[in-house]
């Protein structure tokens, strides 16, 4: 009877805590509008960390409901680590940085709203990361004296967005590309031949990540009878999804010369358009998609290395640009 009790408690604070963020989200965070530049997102690292978190601490915990003797104190360090992991998941999903003309302003769940005016911010930091494998290769650290305002690692979508702001406003001497170029993010060269891929960082990430899940995922299937079904539906999960996002990572490109667009999909299929076959491109929060006629040939995010080179070119293209919120 105790461990029905402690399990629906757990269960019920888990639940609620869902429901409290969601409910957080829809009256806090604004949706598109105007005179919001950009919507930042966190890292998709943080999201898999915590999927990865809750994943393997209730495997951990779920035995301790079934011991006769000694399993209250396993049992409440397990699952107070599933709720933390819990919310983990939840900030990664719901995090949001609002960039407008003159702030910038932070959306944590259950947490207050922190909105920071530009001209606030005393001095900023664009620095190494002490956690590389965690955040990115670069952290964006703002102070307004002593005091920290905020920190933003390279790894969050809009990042170089948010640089650029802080860099028209002079809080940033200049903007480090992935490439090395020292150019403001507003004065773009057009680049004939380049790659969009992955960032080294996010390439790096995604190994390490698929390094810890695959392995623990083929175990579990290996030595069924050891493990119960539940936990072999689990490990199949994870297995599927370790694989397709590492694949997505390794094997996606787009390659842009002075004529054509090559596209590789994850699968291994090229297609090659040129550059004139494009019609339209829809720009979103943090993609654009591309079209050939009515055809959507691709879906390309932000964060990509060389992204920037690309929608220049397109830019200059006969292409319809248009924005969707």
């Amino acid at each position: 009877m105790d461990k029905t009790i402690a399990g629906l408690t757990v269960a019920a604070i888990i639940l609620l805590l869902i429901l409290a963020s969601c409910l957080w989200y829809k009256l806090c965070v604004p949706s598109l509008q105007d005179d919001i530049l950009f919507m930042m997102r966190a890292p998709r690292l943080y999201k898999l960390l915590g999927a990865a978190g809750i994943v393997f601490f209730s495997i951990m915990g779920i035995p301790f409901l079934f011991a006769k003797e000694n399993y209250l104190f396993p049992f409440i360090f397990f699952f107070c680590a599933v709720i933390f992991y819990v919310y983990f998941l939840l900030a990664a999903l719901l995090w949001r940085c609002v960039i407008k003309e003159d702030s910038v302003t932070f959306y944590n769940p259950l947490l207050p709203t922190k909105k920071i005016k530009f001209y606030e911010i005393d001095f900023v930091h664009l620095t190494d990361n002490p956690l590389p494998l965690l955040s990115g290769g670069k952290i964006l650290i703002a102070y307004r004296g002593k005091k920290k305002l905020f920190d933003v690692p390279e790894a969050t979508s809009g990042f170089y967005f948010l640089c650029d702001q802080l860099y028209q406003y002079g809080k940033l001497e200049y903007i480090p590309r992935p490439a090395a170029t020292k150019e403001p993010l507003a004065h773009i060269p057009v680049v004939e031949s380049f790659s969009v891929t992955q960032t080294t960082e996010e390439i790096v990430r995604t190994i390490v990540g698929a390094a810890l899940l695959i392995p623990v995922s083929v175990y579990i299937l290996w030595d069924r009878a050891e493990f119960e079904l539940i936990y072999q539906i689990i490990a199949v999960v994870m297995l599927i999804l370790s694989l397709d996002n590492l694949l997505q990572t390794l094997l996606w490109k787009v390659t842009v010369d002075y004529r054509t667009i090559c596209i590789r999909y994850f699968i291994g299929v090229v297609k090659t358009y040129d550059i004139r076959e494009i019609t339209k491109v829809e720009e979103q929060k943090v993609h654009i998609i591309l079209y050939a006629g009515d055809k959507k040939i691709a879906k390309i995010a932000k964060d990509r290395k060389n992204f920037q080179y690309l929608f220049e070119r397109l830019m200059r293209t006969e292409a319809e640009i248009y924005r969707k919120d």
